[in-house]
């Protein structure tokens, strides 16, 4: 069995609250009319029923329902009862009164349809709120374990070649996976601490880089309280770190994080050495996922630009603030 939940009923309350509202100034608007017109109050009373009529019943069992034909009729029945009715009373059918009976007709479907439409949006911007949040959430989670198998990746490489750089990075990796569970579960963080995360990360992978990779990061002295959402450039220096070392020719990455003009900007190139067919240490998962939520998170404020020249790959994520 349906049962309403304490949202639904707070929204009930609220449109009922706003229906008699709307009712009250439309019965003024009635008499308002009646008065200068030089109508009775039989005349009124038959106006603003034949109004709550179509209002509370005909629109929505028969118009909204595209039951055309048969609300056409309901209302042609209506009509003539009520234009008996007045008769009856007044003796005489004006065409001021005819004209009063349609201006309430005209303006309970004009009033009606403009409340279905305002609660339709609300009811769909709701969902649509609920649908980024939710899938904002599941790519969240995405990240942890994507970055966790990549990092387990890294130790399985030198657990042979190094045992004492392995148990460095074992230790390392705890150091930012407490980071991720503990200090990640909001939708915004200090950018402090997401440069603290990025540090300790590239601490990480310096330990399984040879002499011929060159290192450089810089980042901002000062962050001046900037909130963001988390793990927005890890996926970008996973990527630096994936493509752009080799084990034998002279490597590159560089990484620049800056605020200027109310704007995040953060640029990470890397010297390129594309990847085999056959190897599957990545898939793209953080870069796809990184796109999707800036696109959820930062919509129409923010770019996101890749591109390769000679030997260097750039990537380029501006943020406005």
């Amino acid at each position: 069995m349906f049962r309403m939940t304490s949202a639904s009923k707070v929204s009930t309350k609220k449109q009922l609250k706003a229906a008699l509202n709307t009712l009250m100034w439309v019965l003024l608007l009635i008499l308002v009319i009646t008065e200068i017109g030089g109508f009775d109050l039989s005349d009124t009373l038959i106006c603003s029923s034949y109004f709550l009529i179509n209002y509370i019943f005909l629109i929505q069992l028969l118009l909204f329902k595209r039951k055309f034909l048969s609300f056409i009729f309901s209302n042609i029945v209506l009509f003539t009862l009520f234009s008996l009715f007045g008769y009856l009373t007044d003796s005489i059918i004006t065409k001021q009164f005819i004209f009063l009976l349609l201006i309430s007709l005209g303006l309970s479907i004009a009033i009606k349809t403009t409340q279905y439409w305002l609660t339709f949006e609300i009811e769909r911007k709701e969902k649509e709120s609920q649908y980024y949040k939710t899938e904002l959430a599941l790519l969240r989670y995405q990240i942890q374990p994507h970055f966790f198998f990549n990092s387990l990746n890294n130790i399985y490489s030198l657990i042979d070649i190094s045992p004492e750089k392995a148990k460095e990075t074992v230790y390392g990796l705890g150091k930012l996976m407490r980071y991720l569970l503990y200090q990640t579960s909001s939708d915004s963080i200090n950018l402090d601490s997401e440069i603290e995360f990025l540090r300790n990360f590239i601490e990480l992978m310096k330990l399984r880089v040879r002499d011929n990779v060159k290192i450089s990061a810089h980042f901002p002295d000062s962050t001046q309280g900037v909130m963001i959402a988390p793990f927005l450039f890890i996926p970008l220096l996973e990527n630096a770190f994936k493509h752009g070392i080799s084990s034998n020719k002279p490597s590159e990455i560089l990484i620049d994080l800056r605020l200027e003009n109310q704007q995040l900007l953060c640029i990470v190139q890397n010297t390129f050495f594309p990847k085999g067919e056959y190897d599957k240490s990545g898939s793209g998962v953080g870069l796809e996922n990184l796109r999707t939520r800036l696109r959820l998170l930062y919509p129409n404020s923010h770019s996101f630009i890749q591109n390769k020249t000679d030997n260097y790959f750039t990537s380029t994520l501006k943020i406005n603030l």
